[in-house]
This record gives C-alpha cells, structure tokens and sequence, in this order.
C-alpha cells in the first residue's frame, strides 16, 4: 500500500477533491446562467450561480492542502509580490472570460429564430466587441516578456537648444501618439477597461435602436477618440523649465519651483520584476497645477546631462514633502497613505539616477 493509503487518504487527496469540486462548481454556474432569463427559474438560477462561484473558490483554494492533515492549513494570509508573470496571467484570463462571453453569444444567436429575437444586430455587435476585447487581452497576456534594459547613458543635447529661453525637459518630439503615462491608468487594468466599455454599450444597446444607429455610433466614437487624442496629445507635452530653474511651463501656465510641495513617482509596467520600464516624475505645486517628467521610457534615459543639472537645481528650491492626511497632521503614517510619493532627498535621487530594470524604486522607506 502507497502512503496515501496508510493515511486514509486513497485517491481522494486535497488536490483531487479541490480540482472536482473546482470543475463542477464551475459547470454548476455556467449552466445557472443559460437558465436565468427564465422568469420561472430565475431567482433559483442566480442563487445557484452564487453557490457555483464559491464552490469553484473553494475548490481551488484546496487544491493548495497538500494533504488532510496538513498542520500548515489554512495558508498564510500574507499577500504574494506582485510579478509581471503573475500579471499577464490575470490578463489572460479576463481576456479568456470576455472571449468566453463572446462565444457565447455568438452561439446564443446562431441558434435562435432571428424572429424571436428582438434586434439580432444589437447582440451581434456586442458579442464582436467583447470578443475583439478579449483576444486583444488573450494576446498581450501570452506576448512574451521584453528582455532586461540596462542602459545609463543620456541622450544627446538637441541642437539650439542653449538660445532658448526655455528648456524642455524631454525630447520636444516623440514618435509616439503621446507620452506613456498618459493612459498607463487604463493599460493596466484591463477588468477597468471591460468596465468602461460594457458601461458604454450596455445602456445604449438597451433601447431599440435602427440598423442605422451602430454605424453612426462607431463615427461618433471615431471622432471623439480623435478630438480627445488631440487634447490629450497638446497637454501632455514635455513641460519646460527655466534656465534658472526657478519655474516650470506646462502649457502656457507657469508654475514657481518654489510653490512645488510634492513628488510623486509613476512606473509601467509597475511591477518589481518588470523589464524595459518606464518612468516619471509627477511634480505639484500647492495650486494643484502639475507636471510630469519622464526619466527613462522603455528603460532607456530621457533627459540630457544639462536637463537633469537643471531639474536637480529646482527640485532643491523646492518645499517637497510627503503629503499629510487630515487626520494624522504629524505625518507618522503618511508612507504608508501615500506609499508612491516620495521626500525631497528621494526626488533628488530619483533624477539624478533613474531605476533601471532590476532596481527597486525609492518608495515604501520608513518616514524619516
């Protein structure tokens, strides 16, 4: 006899029992909800597809007990470091989910009279978008990851650039539609964006609605997406600083260096682990205006030798400090609050030598 059966084990290990009940669960609640529509069955179906979610939970949550008598159970509750790997696994399987949906629907309508349906075309756009949505996730959730940058050379000065009375802080002309950080928010959560878009076309999909309409819902979000491309493209520019570094112009308002009471840094991918890794300095002043200087994009350094001697010299006329919270006016509990903002001495250090891949960034360090 194996030593399973010693222990009263057999066949029916932890993992064995966890990945059954995982499966069935699973069957359990993708069926409940082919069956909710049914006015007879409906508040039954939901419930049982409330029951099946937890089943499939708990099923995986035991399929990590080794064995019944496992003195390690239940595991720990401190939460695992968030790796890039472990991220572009959640991205494949909301990419696998809206995919599923998609089908779904497909399989839905294929199979139902178009007479009994009340605008088949409404249900085939969804289920294209959903399923353009979730291939696009599937995708860049088995994209390889970029190979580690390990760069610490500035680029070049521009040429006429020392005449100007004003210097930009950052390539005056990018390849790109605008910066990184412009949109880095919704790149990296691709749950959000599902949100954003199902929030969009569900409401519009439920009134009755022509042939016509989809058409002219699709030039209308073109042009929007457009006009706010141009916006987003005008504002975000490099902002420009003085030759004395006493102030700083993002778009046509300047803001004194001496007015600037925080830091704080931004970084995508965002993880420990990630490679060719972009980052920025967000800068604001005490009237909320804000500007933004990238440091390195891609991995590779942005600002020349003399634009970081230049921004060196306004971050120390600066006041910067972590931000304080109403209710903790002494700050012992600002890090932890505000665990992306960063103190003057870290700003400093964070210009003068970006993180590159592999490197932690200057945050999360007790409060000093």
């Amino acid at each position: 006899m194996g030593a399973g059966d010693e222990k009263g084990e057999g066949l029916l290990t932890p993992i064995v029992v966890g990945v059954a009940l995982a499966m069935f669960s699973a069957a359990v609640a993708v069926a409940s909800t082919f069956l909710i529509a049914d006015p007879r069955i409906g508040v039954l179906a939901a419930m049982t597809l409330s029951f099946g979610c937890v089943g499939a939970a708990a099923g995986l949550l035991l399929t990590r007990r080794r064995t019944w008598g496992d003195p390690s159970w239940p595991p720990g509750t401190e939460p695992k470091p968030w790796t890039a790997r472990r991220s572009r696994r959640v991205v494949l399987l909301y990419g696998v989910f809206l995919l599923l949906i998609s089908v779904g629907g497909v399989v839905t309508l294929a199979g139902t009279d178009q007479n009994e349906t009340d605008d088949p075309l409404r249900g085939w756009v969804l289920s294209t978008v959903f399923g353009v949505v979730g291939m696009t996730l599937i995708i860049r959730g088995v994209r390889r990851q970029p190979q580690p940058v390990h760069s610490s050379d500035r680029p070049e000065s521009e040429p006429n650039v020392d005449v100007q009375e004003w210097m930009p802080l950052g390539p005056s002309r990018s390849r790109a539609l605008f910066p990184w950080w412009a949109l880095h928010v919704f790149s990296g959560q691709p749950l959000l964006l599902a949100m954003m878009i199902g929030a969009f076309l569900i409401p519009v999909a439920a009134g009755p609605l022509g042939a016509w309409t989809w058409p002219l819902g699709a030039v209308l979000l073109a042009v929007v997406a457009i006009i706010v491309s141009a916006v987003v493209r005008r504002r975000s520019r490099p902002p420009r600083i003085s030759r004395d570094a006493t102030r700083l112009l993002v778009g046509t308002k300047e803001i004194p260096t001496a007015t600037i009471t925080t830091a704080m840094v931004i970084a995508h991918p965002w993880e420990p682990d990630a490679t060719a890794r972009s980052i920025a300095v967000v800068l604001t002043a005490s009237d909320d205006s804000r500007a933004v200087v990238g440091l390195r994009e891609r991995g590779l350094l942005v600002l020349t030798d003399e634009q970081t001697e230049v921004l060196i010299a306004a971050i120390e006329r600066t006041h910067i400090d972590l931000p304080r919270d109403k209710d903790d006016p002494r700050g012992r509990f600002s890090r932890m609050l505000y665990p992306n903002h960063l103190t003057k001495s870290d700003a400093l250090h964070l210009v003068q030598e970006p993180p590159g891949d592999g490197e932690a960034l200057p945050v999360g360090s007790s409060v000093t």
